[in-house]
């Protein structure tokens, strides 16, 4: 039941306008000479599900997805309390210690919006959160950008089964970055600060270079352009002319 769920519902929020943040991937054909040449296209989607403007519905859809997703990843965590689940999650790697406070994240928002929806107020672009439960006061502060980088995150992990890889590793690090950069204030029953990860890898997640291929089905990679290659897919990287640039599907 939950595996369809969370596949129907990846499939929803696909094909709805919620403005996640994926990589852009551009085609990059490296010369012998060291220059290059890209190509920059759009893709026109077409959106049949329109849940943008509903903030509660989202808040709720998200978590959602999330807590049936840990439903099939940890079975024994079934019908136990948040608290005992967020516990219950592992962490002994950064995505998993990404997923964890992500949930603890939505779980906030998902409460506010069912329990306490005068709680929860937007004003120039910061989302707040607050309001008082069994006497635990529980209070998020944030922009609406580390939201979208917050949705974002979870609709491409669980897309990918949480498999792990160095890349996906790296590529959610910047997505935690994002998120917990606009992050001012979380106050909950954990009563911590968010999880942090390591000071590892960090890859681009706003635009990324998708180098072409010759016909052997080789990267295209002369000494001159090699080291290019590599560093240009790092975070600290510039971008020629799109560095601020990302894609919203």
């Amino acid at each position: 039941m939950n595996n369809e769920y969370v596949k129907q519902t990846l499939a929803f929020i696909k094909k709805s306008d919620l403005p996640l943040l994926f990589p852009e991937f551009r085609e990059v054909k490296l010369l012998p000479d060291g220059k290059w040449e890209q190509k920059i296209f759009s893709i026109a989607r077409v959106r049949l599900n329109e849940i943008a403007r509903n903030r509660l519905l989202v808040q709720m859809l998200i978590f959602t997805l999330v807590d049936s997703f840990i439903d099939l990843k940890y079975p024994t965590l079934d019908g136990l309390s948040f608290k005992k689940r967020y516990d219950g999650l592992s962490s002994g790697n950064d995505s998993e210690v990404i997923f964890r406070e992500t949930y603890r994240l939505l779980k906030l928002m998902r409460n506010a919006a069912i329990h306490s929806r005068s709680g929860i107020s937007t004003l120039n672009n910061e989302l707040s959160i607050i309001y008082n439960f069994r006497s635990t006061q529980y209070e998020l502060r944030c922009t609406s950008d580390a939201v979208m980088w917050l949705y974002s995150f979870v609709f491409l992990y669980i897309s990918v089964g949480g498999d792990r890889s160095t890349y996906r590793d790296a590529i959610w690090r910047s997505y935690y970055d994002n998120i917990s950069a606009g992050i001012r204030i979380i106050s909950d029953e954990v009563q911590s600060p968010l999880g942090s990860v390591a000071a590892g890898l960090r890859l681009k997640v706003n635009v990324r270079p998708d180098y072409q291929r010759d016909s052997a089905g080789s990267r295209f990679e002369p000494p001159a352009v090699a080291h290019w290659c590599r560093d240009h897919h790092r975070e600290s990287a510039p971008w020629p002319r799109t560095s601020s640039s990302f894609r919203r599907v």
